[in-house]
């Protein structure tokens, strides 16, 4: 198959169109890009976001949450270390029984009771 027997045949859209005809469309198109340019450097472009008040909502739920463990962690860090003897005392009961009398118990439920009312 030759191509240039499909250049030359009926099928060649060059030889349809005029010189005139092809330049004036070239000059059209050129136009027309320019005028697009200019119109956009004219326009301000602007973004903008909607935020539904029900993520709104989230966002602030979250951020109270965020508030609470930073508080929490705050008062984690504010509590004084144990000293050794005192750790030790306080497995010995533990390992003793001590803490589940019931006596003891009230006694550490009292006391959680009003740390947590403070």
């Amino acid at each position: 198959m030759n191509i240039g027997d499909i250049t030359n045949s009926s099928f060649s859209t060059s030889k349809h169109l005029k010189p005139h005809r092809v330049e004036s469309l070239r000059d059209k198109d050129s136009q027309k890009s320019s005028s697009t340019d200019k119109q956009e450097e004219n326009q301000e472009v602007q973004d903008s976001i909607n935020i539904s008040e029900e993520a709104r909502i989230a966002h602030a739920a979250e951020q109270k949450k965020l508030q609470e463990l930073d508080l929490a962690r705050q008062a984690l860090n504010d509590i004084p270390e144990l000293s050794e003897s005192r750790k030790q005392e306080i497995l010995d009961r533990i390992n003793s029984g001590y803490y589940s009398k019931p006596e003891v118990l009230d006694q550490i439920a009292s006391k959680v009771s009003e740390d947590i009312s403070k």
